[in-house]
């Protein structure tokens, strides 16, 4: 998992916007498997999607920086 280049968001809706609008190489769309909220280095936080193409089946993740609204 590529922490570094996380997607920075400014809320859920953003995230999911995001996930409606990502193509797979195929043309596919994406749809949703698993989300876990992850903790990074020096207290940093991240949203990690686990996706799916609805085409061919490919998987993907893809990490969000959302430390602009998440608050413990």
């Amino acid at each position: 998992m590529d922490l570094a280049n996380a997607i920075p968001v400014q809320s859920i809706a953003q995230e999911y916007e995001e996930l409606r609008r990502r193509r797979c190489p195929c043309g596919g769309q994406f749809k949703l498997l698993f989300q876990a909220l992850v903790n990074g280095p020096e207290g940093t936080h991240y949203d990690v999607l686990r996706v799916q193409c609805t085409s061919c089946g490919a998987e993907q993740k893809i990490v969000f920086a959302i430390d602009s609204f998440f608050h413990r």
